[in-house]
């Protein structure tokens, strides 16, 4: 049902593009990404991702067609009075199996919120309620969300607190759709407090200071085992937790891109700096914690040279009296060369290195490091970084340490520490 609404909303909007640009209160804006990723053995292409990295790098290195449909109707625009917003975000994925695979295809509503601003007594400042990406940052070439408490919830932004800087304040709440019960209390839950000092002025840049107090309602999971005649009844307990996540974030712009700089760390249920949470619950305690450090940005000297490039240290521990550290390092970059406004060639270089402790088959230190380079001839409308959409042929090359035998490139490349995907693919953003 979800996706025959979804179709006939988007199909019923791009029938009225005419009106859509004559009316400037009601948007369309979309994300999309397809292509073909391709194996080097002859079969459907794995995308290389290191065993215990939280993201990898993207170029020639995505197996999946992803979507985003944004609807968005804006109210009383003309500054007289309080206005309005009211979005809708639907996302889509299928796995490029065929252009009808009802076993991979999904459709779900990301974005469903209303936000209201401009009032008398507070005109700088806006409020908000229902489900959304919540100033979540990404770093574009690995795809990875190092803050996102995206979710269900409420909040005021830009709360002025005297003359520059501002407070954005938010509850959000969350928990994935296939979370478990605890008894008494129901669907296991993580709730939030997304507390944000931006704009502070440090000489060079921004400093922006989050604070993401955590709290998760403790209870008793069940699972019934079956074995033979005899049924035995496993329980679960999940402590009451509280905890914190903080971050500070350094922004510079200059005349020639920007950069961001960041570090975080969090403990017990805050250490992901997300706003969802685990699907099974396991013991989860305030000696859990994680600390990060990165930085990334754009760097574009002229017309004829882009790159964006990217650096993180991350080292987790989940609090168990054993084999409690991951430790994960990446660093890689996206040089582009123009040969005109509308060609160019991109080269993406990453390694990744991780070490998760007892990770092994024999019980040993898992560790070992991914090194991955595609080379892609892109067609695009201008030359610059983020300009899409854009059109791609690539080639991709990995190799990874003999301890990733069997966890890298999936069945093509299962006996194998160096594979080859290939293909093409289409980006775009407006």
């Amino acid at each position: 049902m979800l996706f025959v609404l979804s179709c006939a909303v988007i199909l019923s909007v791009l029938s009225t593009g005419q009106s859509i640009r004559a009316d400037d209160d009601f948007q369309y804006h979309a994300y999309i990404r397809s292509g073909v990723l391709e194996s080097g053995q002859g079969g459907k292409g794995v995308p290389f991702q290191a065993p215990g990295a939280a993201a990898k790098f993207r170029l020639g290195n995505e197996a999946e067609t992803y979507g985003e449909a944004i609807l968005q109707k804006n109210f009383n625009q003309d500054g007289t009075g309080p206005n309005a917003n009211v979005q809708t975000l639907i996302a889509y994925k299928t796995y490029q199996n065929n252009q009808w695979s009802a076993d991979t295809d999904e459709f779900t509503v990301r974005e469903a919120f209303a936000e209201f601003g401009n009032f008398e007594f507070a005109p700088a400042m806006s409020f908000w309620a229902g489900s959304r990406f919540y100033r979540r940052l990404d770093i574009h070439i690995d795809d990875f969300y190092w803050l996102d408490t995206s979710g269900y919830g409420g909040g005021m932004q830009d709360i002025p607190l005297g003359d520059t800087l501002k407070l954005q304040a938010a509850y959000l709440r969350g928990s994935p759709d296939n979370a478990v019960d605890l008894n008494n209390v129901g669907v296991i839950n993580k709730q939030i407090l997304d507390l944000r000092i931006t704009d502070i002025p440090v000489g060079f840049g921004t400093l922006e200071l989050v604070a993401l107090p955590s709290y998760v309602k403790g209870g008793k999971h069940e699972t019934t085992m079956t074995n033979g005649d005899e049924e035995e009844v496993i329980t679960t307990e999940v402590d009451d937790e509280t905890a914190i996540g903080l971050c500070a974030v350094h922004s510079l712009n200059f005349a020639n891109g920007f950069n961001k700089a960041a570090v975080q760390w969090g403990n017990g249920v805050a250490m992901d700096f997300g706003s969802s949470l685990w699907a099974t619950p396991t013991k989860v305690t305030s000696d859990a914690w994680r600390l990060r450090f990165l930085d990334y940005g754009v760097w574009q000297p002229n017309d004829s040279f882009a790159m964006m490039f990217v650096g993180i240290a991350q080292t987790t521990d989940n609090g168990e009296d054993d084999n409690s550290r991951q430790d994960w390092y990446s660093l890689g970059a996206r040089p582009t060369y123009y040969f005109n406004k509308n060609f160019s060639l991109a080269v993406e270089m990453g390694v990744d290195h991780t070490k998760q402790e007892g990770a092994a088959v024999d019980g040993k230190d898992l560790e070992g490091t991914l090194g991955k380079i595609t080379l892609c001839p892109q067609i695009a409308l201008d030359n610059t970084f983020f300009a899409r959409p854009v059109l791609r042929a690539f080639v991709t090359l990995a190799t990874w340490s003999d301890d990733f035998k069997g966890q890298v490139g999936g069945t093509p490349y299962a006996d194998d520490t160096a594979g080859l995907n290939y293909g093409v693919q289409m980006e775009a953003w407006f």
